[in-house]
């Protein structure tokens, strides 16, 4: 294999197949990057992917096939289906338990159905007499060559906060995307119908109802991946979520043949009070394997800035690459099949401010006492008060976004968090260009909802594309992150419950430790602290700040007329605060992801 070829290399799971006759050398591209194959409606998918993320199911002359972590009985399965065959609403298929892409065949087509959160993609491209799909649009990019979308670019750099806007694009020019949430149908001759198959439940359900139905829906999503594999493997930070996941994960490991470990990692700060809270919980799990990651300055953020491995999207954890590739290692070693992580439960068990607005209607009295915490733990403003109450429209929202873009101000945080660039190190051209491709955007936003559901939507599935790319990060490192808060299951029954008792500001977690009560021992439950690693951060910083300003020496960022010379150059030198570190991390994805497509530029 050549240079090119190696660098050209998928190293993340994937899946893509084929509607209608392409040209033949198409073909055969497709056949050669793909390691696996099985049959599917008239054709074949083909891909890469763990053992047993990819299940079928055929009723007459259609099929549905499943990628990912799909936690229901074939029985199940081939009755929605039926279904589906009888109603001709595929929805059936997609609210089934757990996270995964659906792929639906009928004779003549495919239809496309990416999970409701935004973890699991879809994308596509059509041409006369084809049409090629795929789980990631870099699958699509190797194949046809596409150039990058210098739009989607700038919207990813000055404004990737907006995920709603990113999502009705793709990073490759003629890569075509399918919202989550979402379905569109393939035609040999032509895209078929799009549809919303997926919209946030009514939240009314009360803790009380919610909190049995979360207990058990959650254990069914760690106990389908442990009972799955030989060894599981499982964070421990001390927190809420990883620790309820830690006590699933051992209780559905002594009800089968599976050995459980799990993983902490010592916090820089004496402040940080996590090694407390971790040690309580291995007191209490006598029976399981912990293992500490000892301090390793190869460990720090900044210590590892070799190109990554070629990704859909970069990576803001990027500057963590020399951790997780440390933990990687020690899970191997290990002996770890599957990794389970929180990542999600802070977007599922909580809420978005906007709650405020209709609870202020409904119990004006408890609304007081939750904006008097509100405002004690985050410094609400008068301003923003004022706009939770009349948030205007979801598309004159948008359009604010693009005026603060061009010419600064800030923008009230109502219909999702506005962008907040470091302006200095953008030119003036990159903001235009992402202000430009916003307010083009806002023509025809149609939001999630009112101004609750779609912020509710909008912080989920900003999370959920940043846990996407890192899980393709850490499987690029041979590590299977299985994030189970984002089951659909999951998402649904937390969503369902009433946001002010998703969210308390008085209370971490109010519906995690009511379903946690007769599973993790209730000292652990009783915690309201929580740990921070901004120390890790700047250590790390500190450490190995000249080699970060080296790297940008030669930026592909200013190469495209993005990011400023001058204003790189005075941030580096400079006295940078947590938020400036956070800044940089997000320019610093960029800049490695554009390296990693390379060579042949885009």
């Amino acid at each position: 294999m050549t240079a090119a070829e190696q660098h050209r290399e998928l190293r993340f799971p994937w899946c893509a197949g084929v509607v209608g006759r392409p040209p033949a050398e198409l073909s055969a591209a497709l056949a050669s990057l793909a390691s696996s194959s099985v049959a599917f409606g008239d054709g074949m998918l083909v891909g890469s992917w763990w053992p047993g993320e990819l299940r079928t199911v055929r009723a007459g002359r259609m099929e549905a096939a499943f990628l990912g972590t799909a936690r229901f009985t074939d029985a199940q399965a081939l009755d929605a289906l039926a279904r589906a065959r009888d109603t001709r609403d595929h929805a059936a298929l997609a609210r089934l338990s757990g996270s995964y892409q659906l792929l639906v065949y009928t004779p003549g087509g495919v239809t496309l159905c990416p999970d409701r959160t935004g973890l699991r993609r879809l994308w596509y491209a059509s041409s006369p007499g084809y049409a090629l799909f795929a789980t990631h649009t870099l699958v699509l990019q190797r194949l046809l060559n596409a150039p990058l979308d210098e739009k989607w670019l700038a919207i990813r750099l000055i404004a990737p906060s907006l995920r709603d806007v990113l999502d009705h694009r793709a990073p490759f020019v003629g890569v075509e995307p399918v919202r989550p949430g979402e379905a569109v149908q393939l035609r040999s001759d032509r895209t078929g119908w799009t549809d919303t198959w997926w919209a946030p439940p009514p939240a009314v359900l009360p803790v009380q109802r919610s909190a049995p139905v979360l207990a058990e829906t959650l254990a069914a999503a760690v106990g389908h991946r442990v009972a799955s594999v030989r060894r599981t493997s499982c964070d421990l930070s001390g927190g809420l979520d990883s620790t309820s996941l830690a006590f699933l994960a051992r209780r559905a490991a002594r009800d089968g043949a599976t050995s459980l470990v799990t993983l902490t990692r010592a916090p820089a700060s004496p402040a940080n009070d996590d090694p407390y809270w971790v040690a309580r919980a291995v007191a209490a799990m006598p029976d399981i394997e912990h293992v500490q990651l000892a301090d390793d300055p190869e460990g720090l953020p900044y210590a590892d800035l070799r190109v990554p491995a070629p990704l859909d999207e970069p990576d803001p954890g990027v500057a963590l690459t020399g951790p997780l590739r440390r933990q990687a290692w020690t899970l191997a070693r290990l002996g770890s099949d599957v990794h389970l992580a929180g990542n999600g439960g802070d977007q599922v068990l909580g809420a978005p401010l906007t709650y405020l607005r209709r609870l202020a209607r409904q119990r004006p009295l408890l609304a007081a006492r939750h904006l008097r915490g509100h405002r004690a733990l985050t410094g609400l403003t008068g301003r923003s008060l004022a706009c939770l109450a009349w948030p205007g429209r979801y598309a004159g929202w948008l359009r604010l976004v693009a005026d603060q873009l061009e010419s600064g101000g800030r923008v009230p945080w109502t219909w999702g968090s506005p962008p907040r660039p470091p302006r200095s190190l953008m030119t003036r051209d990159g903001l235009d260009t992402a202000a430009t491709a916003v307010r083009a955007a806002a023509a025809g936003a149609q939001p999630a909802g009112d101004v609750e559901s779609h912020a509710t939507v909008a912080r989920l599935r900003y999370a959920a594309g940043v846990h996407r790319v890192h899980r393709d990060s850490a499987a690029a490192l041979g590590l299977r992150l299985e994030l189970p808060f984002l089951d659909a299951d999951v998402v649904e029954v937390c969503l369902s419950t009433r946001p002010y008792e998703r969210l308390d500001p008085y209370r971490p977690k109010p519906l995690l430790v009511s379903a946690m009560r007769a599973i993790v021992p209730d000292e652990l439950l009783a915690r309201t602290t929580m740990g921070v690693y901004e120390a890790e951060l700047h250590l790390g910083w500190r450490q190995n700040r000249h080699d970060v300003a080296s790297f940008f020496e030669e930026s592909r960022l200013v190469e495209r007329g993005l990011l400023s010379r001058h204003g790189m150059t005075a941030f580096l030198a400079g006295r940078l605060d947590t938020h400036d570190l956070f800044d940089l991390n997000e320019v610093l994805a960029v800049e490695l992801w554009l390296r990693s497509l390379e060579p042949g530029r885009l």
